[in-house]
């Protein structure tokens, strides 16, 4: 029974690894960036980020860092994109 569900479990890892890893790539792609341009952004060596594109196992550190990337360069254009409430400044009045 215990060797069926650490098979259940193994599978279930493999195909989390699987989405993670189809997930990474189409970070990568939406901003634009080859495997290159991440590594030099990142600071992650390109064979890691390619072997975390295809299915390879890897440290969670490494996940980290890919996180605050990515957060780090979507905040940064909700910023830049956001609307502007106000245009000038309006008038203090004091009583």
């Amino acid at each position: 029974m215990e060797k069926a569900i650490s098979q259940n479990i193994s599978e279930e890892n493999t195909k989390q690894l699987k989405i993670m890893s189809e997930n990474f790539k189409f970070l990568r792609q939406t901003k634009g960036w080859s495997i290159q341009e991440l590594s030099e952004v990142s600071g992650i060596n390109k064979k890691i980020l390619t072997g975390m594109e295809k299915d390879q196992d890897f440290d969670i550190e490494y996940l980290f860092i890919l996180c605050r990337i990515y957060k780090s360069t979507q905040q940064k254009r909700r910023l830049r994109n956001r609307p502007r409430l106000f245009n000038h400044r309006l008038p203090v009045i004091l009583i």
